[in-house]
């Protein structure tokens, strides 16, 4: 058995050559191009699919630095309160050697004291700020898994499609 009737045999029928491949019915422009067009749609399906997960996958990660960050600002500003706590002791038993007056010394300690609680109250209100900033992260990632999910399910529908009306057309039903 020649070569070229050995391969025609094997992807067209026993007894076929390579030369009647057009007539043999199993590649077909029509197939091929079915063939192609269910491997892209699959592919781009998957595509799809993956990009909503990755998406996802980045809001997740976005909103775990945003909690992150909010704990920092709020160690900070915990911080920096008790520093300036410490200072304002530290201020007002100067005063006291100095001699200033009970009058003085408690004004200066109810600022220093309105002060820190500034500062703490900044800190708290950065921390809810980055709190739900991660929330809404969160919230855009769960969307874009869906739409992943949505425009996958679309493109297979239109795929589906797309390969029915080739396979019609190629058949002469339509």
């Amino acid at each position: 058995m020649p070569f070229a009737t050995a391969i025609g045999g094997m992807l067209f029928g026993y007894g076929g050559t390579a030369a009647f491949a057009p007539t043999a019915g199993l590649l077909t422009a029509g197939n091929v191009a079915l063939g192609t067009m269910a491997v892209s749609t699959a592919m781009t399906t998957k595509a799809q699919s993956d990009a909503g997960k990755t998406e996802k996958r980045w809001q997740e990660y976005n909103a775990a630095i945003s909690e992150q960050t909010g704990k920092a600002i709020q160690e900070s500003a915990l911080h920096e309160e008790k520093t300036h706590r410490k200072a304002g002791r530290r201020h007002i038993a100067r005063m006291i050697v100095e001699g200033y007056s009970p009058l003085m010394l408690e004004e200066t300690a109810g600022e220093i004291e309105k002060d820190a609680l500034i500062i703490r109250r900044g800190g708290v209100l950065g921390e809810q700020k980055l709190k739900s900033q991660a929330v809404t992260e969160r919230g855009k990632g769960a969307f874009a898994r869906r739409t992943g999910r949505w425009r996958a399910g679309a493109t297979l529908l239109s795929g589906g499609t797309r390969m029915a009306d080739l396979y019609g057309s190629s058949k002469g039903y339509w």
